[in-house]
């Protein structure tokens, strides 16, 4: 594994073959960074709005255009990491929008996977649901993404040895680094006027967004705590599933991963396919399965999508 070969398959295939994929991956995009930004302070760049002095009120009238791209970014990882973009642009479309909302694509998909393989089982699930959004659910869902990582890592090699422990320290340090440097190319890019008036406001509301979108989805303010995933298309939600490709018809998703909008699904063949258990990830087959998801399955090969 190398620079290169480390983008050229699913970064879950990556990750369950070799311990290093994380540190080659995530060194690979520091790198990458810290040289952007050496360009741009070696040429002179100069962002488009370059000091506070420059910044004008009316421009914060396109903070919720930005806060609605960065929401797409996060629609269209998501539909990455089911293979749902043609062959040749999956991976490159992963990439691209990990890079704007700050996650990198290979942490998206990776957690993303595990949060359907393990639905709604506490402790297991990267972010099951728990009562109360803004005191309990919002803060446990930023905080648990680096511990899952790290559960999955264990999952796959050798369980939670002193090495492990130790490796996964120093690859902790190097993820957050190098999202600290992306965050920083970023700011370049931008200004900082820019960066604190606009980018800045909308990841934390993007985030917020990310946060609420999977704990409503999965029944979250259920007083009888029956976390499942469930269709909303309601008030706001039905605005979201508008302008967001149907991201609230969570059961249909689960359901049948390989729709982009599974708003468009039709709800009688879904009921026709709900006692189905056939493994969504099946590493035999040419492509995702439109299949429950609760079997509790996942690869135990290389999955090669057919597109």
């Amino acid at each position: 594994m190398n620079p290169i070969t480390v983008f050229t398959k699913h970064p879950i295939n990556h990750f369950k073959q070799s311990r290093w994929f994380y540190p080659v991956y995530d060194g690979t995009w520091f790198v990458l960074m810290a040289v952007l930004v050496g360009v741009l302070h070696a040429t002179g760049y100069q962002p488009p709005v370059p000091t506070f002095a420059d910044f004008r009120p009316e421009y914060l009238l396109t903070l919720p255009l930005l806060v609605y791209v960065l929401i797409l970014c996060n629609v269209f990882a998501h539909n990455v990491s089911h293979r749902n973009f043609p062959k040749p642009l999956n991976r490159l479309v992963g990439e691209v929008v990990g890079f704007f909302v700050l996650s990198r694509y290979a942490s998206w998909e990776i957690i993303h996977l595990r949060h359907h393989r393990y639905s709604d089982q506490p402790g297991k699930d990267p972010h099951d649901c728990i009562p109360g959004f803004w005191l309990h659910f919002l803060p446990y869902f930023v905080g648990n993404v680096e511990k899952q990582l790290k559960k999955a890592f264990y999952d796959q090699h050798g369980g939670e040895t002193p090495e492990n422990q130790r490796f996964q320290r120093w690859r902790a340090l190097l993820s957050f680094g190098t999202g600290a440097m992306l965050f920083y190319t970023l700011f370049v890019l931008a200004g900082g006027p820019i960066s604190l008036f606009l980018l800045v406001p909308a990841e934390i509301i993007t985030i917020v967004h990310l946060a609420h979108f999977n704990w409503a989805t999965h029944n979250g303010f259920s007083a009888a705590r029956d976390y499942a995933p469930i269709n909303l298309d309601r008030g706001f939600y039905y605005i979201g599933n508008r302008i967001f490709f149907g991201i609230y018809y969570h059961d249909n998703h689960h359901r049948m991963v390989k729709a982009f909008n599974p708003m468009r699904v039709d709800g009688a063949w879904l009921e026709s396919r709900r006692a189905a258990t056939i493994d969504p990830f099946d590493a035999e087959q040419d492509q995702f399965q439109p299949a429950a998801y609760h079997s509790g399955e996942f690869p135990t090969g290389e999955y090669q999508p057919g597109q």
